[in-house]
């Protein structure tokens, strides 16, 4: 039997951001705690689809940045990260405790790197996790940004017809 749990919706698509129907505007976006992410680079343009059990605190942080975060959480911070990485030609895979996925876009190509140390470059990026992470992203004046995911997670990234696809799922 699935489980029925309803969510609070976040979205941001370059400098706007929607919380459960209000719309805010930044250029520097942090979410912090979201139970589910989806993120999509593409020509200078960052979408970001973010799930979260209960309405987050949203705030503006210094200068132009918004924070978005699970009630009761600041900031995540890297205690600890233990990742191992293996590369076959156009998959990476990731497994361990503290995963940093960097992104950035420059004019017409995407590059994400895995922990600093693999790097795929592309077209088009598209992370999707289904666990517990948070996400610091800029979108103007360029978009660059970064995912955490604290627990213990298992990740694949494929570079396939240009396009790179990062799947983060729950270690097991």
């Amino acid at each position: 039997m699935l489980e029925s749990r309803s969510s609070i919706k976040v979205s941001v698509e370059n400098t706007r951001i929607t919380v459960a129907g209000r719309v805010y505007e930044a250029a520097h976006v942090l979410v912090v705690g979201a139970r589910r992410l989806a993120v999509t680079v593409e020509n200078e343009v960052v979408k970001v689809n973010a799930e979260f059990d209960e309405l987050p605190e949203t705030k503006p942080n210094e200068g132009d940045t918004l924070r978005i975060s699970r009630p009761g959480r600041k900031y995540d911070s890297i205690h600890e990260s233990s990742i191992s990485i293996k590369r076959d030609s156009n998959v990476v895979t990731a497994r361990g405790k503290g995963l940093i996925i960097k992104f950035e876009s420059d004019n017409m190509r995407v590059t994400a790197k895995i922990q600093d140390r693999e790097k795929l470059k592309g077209s088009k990026l598209r992370i999707e996790s289904t666990v517990e992470g948070s996400l610091n992203v800029m979108s103007s004046p360029f978009v660059i940004g970064a995912l955490y995911f604290p627990g213990e997670v298992e990740s694949t990234a494929v570079l396939k017809d240009d396009n790179i696809t990062i799947k983060v799922v729950k270690a097991g």
